[in-house]
């Protein structure tokens, strides 16, 4: 595997804010938008409320940019394919295409 760095972590973070709101940059407070956050030496995923006020904790705990890495992909991984099958749901078959 490869080193993470910190511009990892952020880029995998754009994309998941691209895919979820269609923008990788959303405004700091907007809603539901998801950040990095930095202590203890670890990181760790959280989102803004979906009212704008205040934030939630994603992942727990802080764990190490690869930790961190890995669990973003898998939550990404997870979000695109619940959006499939609702859109399976819809329109009784798949259409939406996989994003990688």
């Amino acid at each position: 595997m490869s080193r993470i760095t910190e511009r990892d972590l952020y880029a995998a973070v754009e994309r998941l804010n691209e895919i979820v709101h269609g923008n990788p940059n959303p405004a700091h407070n907007a809603p539901s938008a998801y950040f990095l956050q930095g202590a203890y030496g670890g990181w760790q995923l959280q989102r803004n409320a979906p009212n704008g006020r205040g934030c939630e904790s994603v992942t727990s705990g802080y764990v190490s940019k690869p930790a961190l890495y890995d669990l973003i992909y898998a939550y990404r991984k997870g979000y695109e394919t619940a959006q499939r099958d609702r859109h399976a749901q819809v329109f009784g078959h798949s259409t939406a295409p996989a994003i990688d």
